[in-house]
């Protein structure tokens, strides 16, 4: 069985720390699974670790836990993307994850 691939970006309106603690979440909650997990994070100082249209074609899953707008977000354009909020991020990754894998899969 292949390794799943999640691709997933983060962003607070606060600024920093949240969109920061979302995206350590959901990497860690991947890494128990055996989930690749790349996230790109929006915060205050611009977009960190920006996703390239190729890791987001080869992604089995989309994960979007933002409150604010995403830079470049036409690098998206049609994929399935799992909305929240990056406070859902950080209290329930795996959740998150899981959900996103489900759609995913129920999309094929």
């Amino acid at each position: 069985m292949s390794v799943k691939k999640i691709v997933a970006a983060t962003g607070c309106i606060m600024g920093m720390a949240h969109s920061r603690m979302a995206a350590a979440s959901l990497k860690k909650a991947a890494a128990k699974e055996g989930i690749e997990l790349l996230v790109e994070i929006h915060d205050c100082t611009g977009v960190v670790d920006r996703l390239t249209e190729e890791q987001i074609a080869e992604a089995d899953a989309i994960i979007w836990a933002v409150e604010v707008s995403i830079q470049g977000a036409e690098r998206f354009d049609g994929y399935q993307i799992l909305r929240a909020v990056p406070k859902d991020a950080i209290r329930n990754p795996l959740d998150l994850i899981t959900r996103a894998l489900a759609m995913a899969q129920a999309a094929e």
